[in-house]
């Protein structure tokens, strides 16, 4: 599920916002949104007022972010990954019986038919163990061929056929 601009890394924030005309209930919604914050350890005067109109505002997109970089790179990163889906039955199946996940402190392998999704969520490259012939459908960055694998770049992801 993609939100709000997610798609292209939108610099505005989602913010929720109310324009309820009854103070009483434009009270109580700001009043539990303030007390369920706190909970979370946010003080009342750092959660946006919902009915105020500069929430809402301060919440508009930006339409202009996706024709420019580094937006425009993130919307051809999730068309890609859309396209790649549309095209490759092993990732149309949402029977998640069939999906492995290995999780380290640093990566993430998701198992899903004849493809592996390998995340890199470190500070430092990663080697990620692959067959030799495995085919780089899509990658955030290019990652190198290494004698056992693929070596993926911090904070980087591949989807690889197998």
């Amino acid at each position: 599920m993609v939100f709000m601009g997610e798609e292209w890394a939108a610099s505005t924030p989602w913010q929720f916002f109310t324009d309820f005309p009854d103070p009483d209930l434009g009270a109580a919604v700001r009043n539990g949104r303030r007390s369920e914050f706190a909970g979370h350890g946010w003080d009342a005067e750092d959660v946006p007022d919902p009915q105020d109109p500069a929430t809402r505002d301060a919440s508009v997109l930006d339409w202009a972010e996706p024709g420019k970089d580094p937006h425009a790179r993130m919307l051809g990163w999730y068309r890609d990954l859309v396209a790649l889906r549309r095209a490759e039955p092993d990732l149309q199946d949402d029977d998640l019986r069939r999906v492995r996940v290995e999780v380290g402190p640093d990566r993430l392998v998701v198992h899903r038919g004849a493809f592996r999704v390998l995340v890199n969520l470190g500070a430092e490259a990663a080697e990620f163990e692959v067959p030799a012939d495995a085919e780089v459908r899509l990658a955030w960055s290019e990652p190198e061929r290494t004698a056992t694998g693929l070596r993926l770049s911090p904070d980087d992801v591949a989807v690889v056929r197998v």
